[in-house]
């Protein structure tokens, strides 16, 4: 065989090899859970801290995707999509949707109870509004502004690199809509209670705010650092006078004359 038949027959073989793997619905578990693992801002050898040590995994076995996958059984990857909070089928490679369903559209009083269902009653929860256009919030606006929103706790952490487990509402929040306006009016007035809590408003394309709400999307890769520096929630949903920019004032006191959409606080009283 001369050196151009074995160069060719070797390349074929890659191409084969690599066709099979994009066409085997088993190996998507194992690109999946790479995924998973580094929009978490894990490397794949950092996950050895946290995994049982009954598992005995090794480093070996999660270099080589033939090892990964026999070591992947049901029950290790139900305790991924817990400690990451994503769907199990998603994980499996049967589902485009990463996140599982979460609505409180016209039920903000309940979201406290939604949220300690959910794992998220914690001093170090975020919230992250995703807005698709750069422009100021505005509720007369002649084109339609809509929001994603996300949550995440502190789950671990490496180092300076803080890693969080999303929950992302996978309500569409439409600003000129009023009920969905005051329900984020009236998060901005409970998170405000909260340690060091703000929610910021990140401008990014209309794409990913749909890809967001649908939970198709992991939400890290969309939050740059200093987030102080983007325009807050708060400013719609506090008055001046308790420390917001008065934005769309009109509108917030029409809401504030509705006590029945009040929110104190987003974690539930604890019993006395």
């Amino acid at each position: 065989m001369s050196i151009l038949d074995a160069a060719t027959t070797w390349t074929l073989d890659k191409l084969s090899a690599s066709y099979r793997r994009r066409h085997n619905p088993v190996y998507r578990t194992v690109d999946r859970f790479r995924l998973l693992i580094s929009a978490h801002k894990l490397e794949i050898t950092q996950i050895l801290r946290f995994v049982p040590k009954e598992w005995k995994w090794s480093l070996a076995q999660l270099q080589d995707d033939a090892a990964l996958l026999q070591a992947l059984d049901l029950q290790k990857l139900s305790w991924f999509a817990k400690w990451l909070g994503v769907k199990l089928d998603w994980l499996e490679g049967t589902s485009d949707q990463i996140y599982g369903t979460f609505r409180f559209y016209k039920r903000i009083g309940l979201l406290p109870k939604m949220l300690a269902r959910r794992r998220l009653v914690h001093e170090g929860l975020e919230i992250v509004a995703f807005a698709d256009s750069a422009e100021p919030l505005d509720m007369n606006a002649r084109f339609r502004q809509e929001l994603a929103l996300v949550f995440s706790v502190p789950i671990a952490t490496i180092g300076d690199t803080e890693i969080r487990r999303f929950v992302v509402s996978t309500d569409n929040w439409p600003w000129d809509h009023a009920p969905c306006r005051w329900d984020l009016k009236m998060l901005a007035r409970a998170a405000s209670n909260l340690p060091a809590t703000i929610i910021p408003i990140i401008p990014v394309p209309r794409k990913t705010v749909v890809a967001l709400y649908k939970g198709e999307r992991f939400p890290a890769q969309d939050i740059p650092s200093g987030i102080g520096r983007f325009e807050q929630l708060e400013d719609y949903g506090l008055t001046a006078a308790e420390g917001g920019n008065g934005r769309e004032s009109d509108d917030l006191t029409e809401l504030l004359r509705q006590p029945a959409r009040q929110l104190a606080s987003l974690f539930p009283a604890k019993p006395k």
